[in-house]
This record gives C-alpha cells, sequence and structure tokens, in this order.
C-alpha cells in the first residue's frame, strides 16, 4: 500500500468531514438559499469514516498513480452529492450536468469501456428513473440526472448492481417512512440521491477489490 495513496484516502476523508461546508459553499454557488447549521459530527464521523474505509481500499488495490486520483475524486464527488441532497433535497445542475460529460471520459479510463455499453448504461438508467417519476413520482429531475450520470459512468451491465442496491435501499426506506404515523412523517422530505450513492460506492468497492 502506497503511502502516498494513503494519504490520498485521508485528504478524502477530511473532505467528507468539511462536506457541510463544501455542500453549502456549493449551494450559494448555485444560487440558492444556504442553510446556518452545521452537519452534526455523528454523521460528520459516518461519513468520513465511510470515505476513509474506501479509501483504503483505494489505496491498497490500485497501482497507477492516475487512476487512483480519478478514483478519490469521484468518491468524493458521491459523498458531496449525497450530503448536499441530505441537508438541501437538491441535486445541484451544477453537479450532475458536468458530470454527465465527465462520467464518460472516467468510463473509458476507468473501465476501458465501449461506447455501446456507454450509451446503453446511460439510456437504461435514465429510461428508468424516468418512468419512475412518470409513473408514481417521488424521483425528481435531479435523482434521473444523477441516475444518467451513474448510468454513464459504469456502462451496461454493471450500472444494474448499483441502480438496484441504490435504489433498493432508497425503497426499503420509502416503505418504513410510510409506515410511520403522518405526524411523524410530516417535514421528512424524502431525499433519494444518498441511496443511490450508496449503491455507486458499493459497486466501487466491487470493483475496485472483486472486479
Amino acid at each position: 500500500m502506497s503511502i502516498e495513496f494513503v494519504l490520498y484516502a485521508i485528504i478524502a476523508a477530511v473532505a467528507a468531514y468539511f462536506s457541510s461546508e463544501i455542500g453549502d459553499f456549493l449551494v450559494g454557488l448555485a444560487g440558492h438559499e444556504r442553510q446556518s447549521a452545521p452537519m452534526a459530527t455523528k454523521q460528520r464521523l459516518l461519513f468520513s469514516g465511510m470515505t476513509l474505509a474506501i479509501g483504503l481500499a483505494i489505496a491498497a488495490t490500485i497501482t497507477a498513480r492516475e487512476q487512483a486520483l480519478l478514483w478519490f475524486a469521484l468518491l468524493v464527488y458521491f459523498m458531496l452529492i449525497a450530503v448536499i441532497d441530505l441537508r438541501y433535497r437538491l441535486v445541484l445542475n451544477l453537479m450532475t450536468y458536468p458530470g454527465l460529460l465527465v462520467a464518460v471520459a472516467l468510463n473509458l479510463a476507468l473501465f476501458d469501456g465501449q461506447w455501446r455499453s456507454i450509451i446503453i448504461g446511460g439510456i437504461f438508467a435514465f429510461g428508468i428513473f424516468f418512468g419512475a417519476a412518470w409513473f408514481s413520482g417521488g424521483v425528481g429531475g435531479g435523482d434521473i440526472k444523477l441516475a444518467s450520470v451513474i448510468g454513464l459512468l459504469f456502462g451496461f451491465p454493471l450500472v444494474t448492481p448499483a441502480l438496484l442496491i441504490g435504489g433498493g435501499a432508497g425503497a426499503i426506506y420509502a416503505v418504513a417512512l410510510m409506515r410511520q404515523p403522518a405526524e411523524v412523517q410530516k417535514g421528512k422530505a424524502f431525499a433519494y440521491a444518498p441511496f443511490l450513492c450508496f449503491g455507486v460506492l458499493v459497486t466501487f468497492l466491487y470493483v475496485i477489490i472483486g472486479g
């Protein structure tokens, strides 16, 4: 395990710890009103610990410096998306629109992807979430764009487990929330992006360690 890569993992974990402040800056940059209360310490430690664990997996497995840096950048990117959606119920166009283009480039760099796989992955992910929004609601435009980024990043069929894990976790939470009394549900807007990001991070581990 390279000491340099371990340092990258620690930097990523620190970025995750301060993700609420970074998220506030990005939200303000996108023209939305920012929150004043920072993220709770327990939440900071959770996100920081998850980021460090995956970062150490990258450090232990990836040998090429450029490839490792791309993995670390992706890790921080999806952590930020999750934190921003948790705090603001927003998936910023500022992050998803550039992400669509960057995802294609990273697929080619990290997965040796083929254009057919990339295009099918993007269409597949977009179609599933657009259909869900059309027929049942509860899925916003930001979630659709984020799913499309994930589809282009992983390509087909690798996008399938990412969406199944993230979508399944989100569905379980949504059902549990609906079973709560109305007064408990009140004020608990559903943030879907963190679950999608969870599916992405699990898929990361599969690709990095066992893929």
